[in-house]
């Protein structure tokens, strides 16, 4: 019984695999399994391009505007690096196409237990046509519309990265040398080499991107004034930390700069504002680690790139970006979300004015210790009675009992 239970799964397999291989000959005849595109860059990469002075960057360009579809990889984008672009397998972008312009039916095969995609294939009709043709017989427009916008699948889903260098290697081979020497090149000639593209594209890409800066001490209150932000909107342009006269408010900041930082994010092109900022304390408990208090920022697309940055720097961070010290801290080492008891040990002192804390809220001036922990700082005050904890809940400079 058992041995024939075996040959019926073994034989539904042969069959089930037959009939792949029957699907897939009928999708090869049928030319529906797109396996090479055209070189398309998305518009952030073709600005980058357009302002490098090198020969590998107009012939990406080139390509871009008048290619054959050739490319195992297209819808190339910058990616989370400098170093690095992103893109997709041309053929994962069928199954990202719109369902409109698909001819039939496409199957996606679901693996029930963990809920994941595990390909798929179009069904059969007689007068079933490529989904990449359309009516006119034409082939669908890689620069239609649908591809222009961010938000398409194209450009947020199957996307993987690799180094700038090994694309170029990967697009053209063998075409430009690996690096030479400068005393080479002809006076005026534009480089051509493999390693002088990747020092300009990095370059370039650092001096026009999103920008972040880790910055301390009085860099800290400049940055609080809203006078610095590119625009006042967003969590940023409701902070009721943002005015000028507040500045005097930060010296708990400004005095302590080996144990509290702050991320700021410039926006693009532009070095003399900000779009986002984010406290970062070196943190006494748990020994060792970092943790990103509540980000702010203009825009709310900009708070995955702090939450990014955090997780690449091993950050704890806040689960939910909002007011309180009771929200769970996530940590990227182990991705659980969990209630954490964290301590600063900051410089004994008693400060004439003091800032809203969203998350480490409790001081004690006496000892300069600053902790998120209401549990801890409520046994302790009710058991010293003397020398107790402060809550820094105030817009106004002030503080409060902590009970």
């Amino acid at each position: 019984m058992i041995i024939l239970k075996k040959i019926n799964i073994f034989a539904m397999k042969k069959i089930q695999t037959f009939q792949d291989y029957l699907t897939d000959k009928i999708l090869e005849k049928m030319n529906l399994k797109i396996k090479e595109l055209e070189l398309i860059l998305s518009p952030k990469m073709i600005k980058i391009l357009k302002d490098i002075n090198h020969k590998i960057a107009d012939d990406l360009l080139d390509l871009h505007l008048d290619s054959e579809p050739k490319f195992k990889i297209t819808f190339v984008d910058l990616g989370d690096e400098p170093d690095m672009v992103s893109f997709i397998q041309s053929n994962k972008v069928p199954e990202l196409i719109e369902f409109d312009l698909v001819h039939g039916t496409y199957n996606r095969y679901i693996n029930d237990k963990d809920k994941e995609y595990k390909g798929g294939h179009y069904d059969y009709i007689s007068m079933y046509k490529n989904p990449w043709i359309k009516d006119d017989d034409h082939i669908i427009d890689l620069f239609d519309p649908q591809f222009k916008s961010k938000d398409h699948p194209v450009w947020t889903k199957f996307r993987s990265e690799i180094k700038i260098g090994r694309f170029i290697k990967r697009i053209f081979g063998n075409k430009y040398p690996d690096n030479v020497r400068r005393s080479d090149l002809s006076s005026g000639k534009k480089p051509e080499d493999v390693e002088s593209f990747v020092n300009m594209f990095i370059a370039t890409v650092e001096e026009n991107s999103k920008k972040f800066v880790i910055v301390n001490g009085e860099d800290i209150k400049y940055w609080y004034n809203q006078e610095n932000y590119f625009k006042n909107t967003g969590t940023l342009g409701g902070s009721c930390m943002k005015y000028k006269e507040k500045s005097k408010y930060f010296d708990i900041y400004s005095k302590n700069d080996d144990k509290v930082q702050m991320l700021i994010l410039h926006p693009e092109d532009v070095r003399d504002k900000i779009i986002g900022r984010a406290l970062v304390w070196k943190l006494d408990e748990p020994e060792g680690r970092y943790f990103m208090d509540r980000i702010y920022t203009a825009n709310d697309s900009d708070e995955y790139m702090f939450i990014e940055y955090a997780k690449r720097k091993g950050w704890l961070y806040k689960s939910s970006q909002s007011i309180g010290n009771e929200i769970n801290t996530i940590d990227p080492k182990n991705d659980k979300s969990d209630t954490i008891k964290m301590v600063v040990n900051l410089k004994p002192n008693g400060y004439d004015y003091y800032p809203y804390l969203d998350t480490m809220r409790y001081y004690n001036p006496y000892t300069g210790m600053l902790t998120n922990s209401y549990e801890f700082v409520y046994e302790y005050n009710i058991k010293e009675k003397s020398k107790l904890f402060i809550k820094l809940t105030s817009d106004s400079g002030n503080y409060s009992s902590s009970l």
